[in-house]
């Protein structure tokens, strides 16, 4: 198809729209602004043309992802300028991946079975691996704000919702053509600007935000965890809750130096009915490693592995010494002493769609266990995308939600 002034000046509102869409994505730490990426799919089926439905996609996911080179270029290398390079593909390249989908499924128009197929399709392709490794502002955490604990359900109005409302815009019946799908337009913004937005805190937990920086890293010297380790041990003392979360990786490497160091207060722990759960890297014989949970106290047997590390800085394919190691199809279930159900995610996991999903497909659970380091993103929107997602997905799914971080 030849492009024309007319596909040219709709090629270009449609990423104006896509971006506008996009920003939505961490422009706060409040997670009702998610709502408005149901919109995405509602345009998307509207798209006049193939060239419209891919730069909105591709708007959107760079929209969305722009805190990614910076980001990217802080965790590889301290911001010199190859690790921004490197960012900077990682971003294009990723935004690229995700609206591939969404391109390549568009069609003309098919009936109201064709449309839905193709929204499930463009949406089960974004959120498994390979794609879904790097599926990030996915927006089916848009039904977390709009159909709040509607689990499953809520899925599959995010997909029945916008061919039902672009078949409504056909008909003869002004009442059908427009008042129903703009009622639906304001119930969305309604929800992203307006509406009570609550998740219910766990019942006996306790949670701690640390700013440690990049010293409260698997790669810290161990000197370093001794020095941090005193405030965060007073701090854990003095709580009298059953089960205390610290971040991701507040341990560092777990070895033979960093349980010495921890074990005691797992002891304390245990005399006095509590739990503690701390991040922690555990090597194997080969020197790859698993980015966990690890429960001391009174709870001592659960661990949680780390379902998707990051992609290339933290897994990379036939990766050898020092790379951690995946576990895609793990539940991230674990089961609490109380007889509660927690779905466990480690920081890169609360970005994604498919670590949450598959954790739900395996069966209900009562509470979401976040844990995280920021420190590499906290002068980006990814610490606002974190907290968005991951209330998001609590919200969809009824389950309590608390989280522990470091900045």
């Amino acid at each position: 198809m030849s492009i024309n002034k007319k596909t040219a000046l709709q090629t270009v509102a449609y990423s104006l729209i896509g971006a506008a869409i996009g920003v939505h994505v961490g422009f706060s730490d409040d997670p009702r602004l998610l709502g408005i990426t149901a919109l995405l799919p509602l345009f998307w089926n509207c798209a006049p043309s193939r060239y419209s439905a891919a730069v909105l996609a591709a708007a959107y996911y760079l929209a969305a992802a722009r805190g990614v080179p910076l980001g990217a270029a802080t965790f590889f290398g301290d911001g010199n300028s190859h690790s921004l390079l490197l960012g900077t593909i990682l971003w294009l390249s990723s935004s690229a991946a995700l609206a591939l989908p969404w391109t390549v499924l568009w069609t003309e128009r098919v009936n109201i079975l064709g449309q839905i197929l193709r929204l499930a399709a463009v949406y089960i392709l974004i959120t498994i691996p390979p794609i879904g490794l790097f599926g990030w502002a996915s927006p089916l955490l848009a039904a977390g704000i709009l159909f709040p604990r509607g689990a499953w359900l809520g899925i599959a109005a995010m997909t029945l919702a916008p061919p039902i409302f672009h078949s409504f815009r056909q008909s003869k019946r002004k009442v059908v053509s427009v008042m129903l799908p703009c009622a639906f337009m304001l119930y969305v913004l309604a929800s992203a600007y307006i509406m009570p937005f609550k998740i219910q805190h766990p019942n006996g937990f306790a949670a701690l935000n640390t700013h440690h920086s990049k010293s409260a890293s698997g790669s810290a010297r161990f000197t370093d965890a001794f020095i941090r380790s005193t405030d965060v041990f007073d701090w854990v003392i003095l709580q009298n809750t059953p089960y205390i979360l610290l971040p991701e990786t507040i341990a560092g490497t777990w070895n033979r130096a960093s349980k010495q160091l921890w074990l005691p207060l797992g002891r304390y722990l245990e005399k006095h009915g509590r739990t503690l759960i701390l991040g922690a890297e555990i090597y194997d014989d080969t020197l790859k490693y698993d980015n966990c949970m690890t429960f001391l106290g009174k709870d001592n047997t659960p661990i949680y592995r780390q379902r998707v590390p990051v992609p290339i800085s933290m897994w990379r394919p036939f990766g050898g010494k020092g790379t951690a190691k995946a576990h895609w199809l793990a539940d991230g279930h674990i089961t609490l002493l109380d007889g509660r159900t927690a779905v466990c995610l480690l920081c890169y996991e609360q970005y994604i769609a498919w670590s949450m999903l598959l954790s739900m497909f395996h069966g209900n659970a009562d509470i979401l266990l976040c844990a995280s380091n920021q420190w590499w993103s906290k002068d980006t929107c990814i610490p606002n995308i974190q907290i968005q997602s991951s209330a998001s997905w609590a919200s969809l799914f009824g389950l309590s939600y608390i989280s522990a971080t470091n900045s």
